[in-house]
């Protein structure tokens, strides 16, 4: 029987920052290839058009394998965290449960958040050789770079502008997925469930590779995608929905039974 290893104060591991992410990547996303990473990305897009300040999202998928993802929302902002002293667009790319889906009070910037529990864009950013921020907000266009996660180009003011939004680029790292290459089916799947679920929202996507355009707008959400799939002589009752939130404190217990 081979001897046991030394286990005592030294065996124990703190990681800090992101490595956590690049050290067991699968507890965070899934590795098959990057597709979830890229979902975290628009899903920060998405909270925007949620809260109802962006209007259009767009994709585009490059011939690199690299990916950007688009809007028109308010950017994210760049000024300097008041407690961590570092500009607010870096602390939420390079430290993991940063961003404003956490403030649930009545002046959150989201009441109603998707993603990846707020890691979402940390993790795409750990998990990649190489993103690209550009942000329009207060006037002006700002632009930071990273590189495996760490900043190489810092917040820089480019121009001016009367544009608002975020633009993100990706170059996502091979090392830590089976292929780069993205299923676009699943990727158009995922979009049109968003346009359903946003009405009005205009999303765009773009595959450079294959030369491909698609876009996707339900000014009516749900009720419009499916008057539009159901066959009109087949309806017993109209299409009809309605809006409600609801919330109710429940309780639940399984007896093990059926």
């Amino acid at each position: 029987m081979a001897r046991a290893k030394r286990y005592d104060e030294s065996s124990i591991s703190v990681l800090k920052g992101l490595e956590p992410v690049k050290q067991r990547p699968g507890m965070y996303t899934r590795t098959e290839n990057p597709l979830h990473i890229l979902q975290e990305v628009i899903d920060n897009s998405a909270d925007e058009a949620i809260g109802g300040y962006a209007t259009e999202i767009s994709i585009e998928c490059h011939d690199d394998e690299s990916f950007s993802v688009s809007d028109n929302g308010r950017g994210i902002p760049v000024g300097m965290h008041p407690e961590e002293k570092i500009s607010t667009i870096e602390l939420v790319f390079t430290r993991l449960h940063a961003g404003g889906k956490f403030n649930k009070d009545n002046n959150s910037s989201y009441n109603f958040s998707g993603g990846l529990h707020g890691v979402g864009v940390s993790v795409t950013n750990a998990l990649s050789n190489k993103l690209e921020a550009n942000v329009s907000r207060g006037g002006y266009q700002w632009k930071i770079v990273f590189e495996n996660g760490s900043v190489v180009e810092p917040l820089t003011k480019i121009k001016r502008t009367k544009e608002v939004g975020t633009k993100i680029r990706v170059w996502p790292n091979a090392k830590y997925f089976d292929e780069l290459n993205i299923s676009l089916a699943q990727l158009e799947k995922s979009l049109l469930t968003k346009a359903i679920l946003l009405p009005g929202v205009v999303i765009n996507l773009y595959d450079e590779k294959r030369k491909l355009k698609s876009s996707w707008c339900f000014n009516n959400g749900p009720e419009e995608y499916f008057s539009s799939i159901i066959s009109k002589d087949h309806l017993v009752v109209p299409v009809w929905q309605c809006e409600k939130y609801v919330e109710t404190k429940s309780s639940f217990h399984n007896w093990g039974g059926i």
